[in-house]
C-alpha cells in the first residue's frame, strides 16, 4: 500500500520535482515523467527490501512507475515503459539466483514477454524524438535495449535448459557480436536519469563484450573467450592472460573482475 500511495501523492509534485521537468500546469505527470521517475527509482533505492520477499524496494517501486507510464495520456506509444519492465525483470531475476531458481524463470519469462513488444517501434521512436525534451532523452535507446535483452534472455534459457544445439547458440552469438559491432557507444544509462544524488548503474559496451567471452567460456570455448578480450584492448589487472597459452583458471578469474549481466 506505501507503494500505491507514494504513486498518487507523487502526481501532485511541482515542476520542481527531481529536476526532471514536470510541468505544474498539467497537474498529471506525463509519460516521460513516469518513466523518468521509475529510473531515478530504481537507481536510488537498489538494496533496501522491507517486506522479505528479496526484492529491492526500489524495482518494486520502478515496476509501479513503469506501469502507471501506460495511462498517461500525452504518449500513444509505450514501448519504452514496457522495454524498461523488461529489464527490472531481468535484474530482480538475477538478485533471485541464489534464493529462488522458480522466481528466476518467472521473472525471466516475465522479462522476455516485455522485450517481445515491438509494436510500432518505429512511430515510437519519431514520436519519442518529437515529444522528449528532457537533457536525458534518447529516442532509439529502448529499440536497442530490447534487441539486447531478447539475446541476453535467450541465451540463459539455453543454458538453463542444458541445450545441445549448437546451431542454436551460435546463432545468438551472432547476435550479440552483431550488437557489438552496431553500439560501439551502448551505455545502460543512455537515455536514462541519474539518482538524485548521481546514482547510476555502470553497464556499457565493455559489459556486453564479457558477456560474450562467459558465454564462450561457458561452452568451453576458452581461446574464443580469450580472443574476444584480446580482441576489445581488455585486460585484467594484476593477470596476464595469453591466448596462445591459454590457462584457464587465469582466463575465468579475469573475466570475473569484470562486471556482467
Amino acid at each position: 500500500m506505501k507503494y500505491v500511495f507514494y504513486i498518487i501523492s507523487i502526481l501532485f509534485l511541482s515542476c520542481e520535482s527531481q529536476g526532471l521537468g514536470v510541468n505544474e500546469n498539467q497537474g498529471m505527470l506525463s509519460y516521460y515523467d513516469y518513466v523518468s521517475f521509475g529510473w531515478q527509482t530504481f537507481f536510488e533505492n537498489d538494496v533496501e527490501d522491507n517486506d522479505d520477499n528479496n526484492i529491492p524496494d526500489g524495482k518494486e517501486l520502478a515496476l509501479l512507475y513503469f506501469n502507471t507510464a501506460y495511462d498517461a495520456e500525452d504518449e500513444d506509444y509505450h514501448n519504452s515503459a514496457h522495454i524498461a519492465i523488461g529489464w527490472v525483470n531481468l535484474f530482480i531475476a538475477n538478485d533471485l539466483v541464489a534464493i529462488d531458481e522458480t522466481l528466476v524463470e518467472e521473472y525471466r519469462d516475465m522479462a522476455y514477454d516485455e522485450f517481445l513488444f515491438d509494436a510500432n517501434e518505429s512511430l515510437a521512436i519519431d514520436s519519442y524524438a518529437e515529444h522528449c525534451h528532457q537533457e536525458f532523452c534518447c529516442d532509439d535507446c529502448f529499440a536497442k535495449e530490447r534487441i539486447l535483452g531478447l539475446t541476453i534472455y535467450s541465451i540463459e534459457k539455453y543454458f538453463q535448459n542444458n541445450s545441445q544445439n549448437i546451431n542454436q547458440i551460435n546463432g545468438l552469438i551472432s547476435d550479440l557480436k552483431q550488437f557489438i559491432q552496431n553500439n560501439s557507444d551502448y551505455s545502460f544509462m543512455n537515455g536514462k536519469p541519474e539518482g538524485s544524488d548521481g546514482e547510476i548503474i555502470t553497464l556499457d559496451i565493455n559489459n556486453v563484450i564479457v558477456y560474450l567471452s562467459q558465454v564462450y567460456a561457458k561452452l568451453g570455448r576458452y581461446l574464443e573467450a580469450c580472443e574476444v578480450l584480446e580482441n576489445h584492448d581488455l585486460e585484467c589487472p594484476d593477470i596476464d592472460i595469453d591466448c596462445s597459452n591459454i590457462n584457464v583458471y587465469y582466463l575465468l578469474e579475469c573475466i570475473e573482475t569484470y562486471s556482467s549481466f
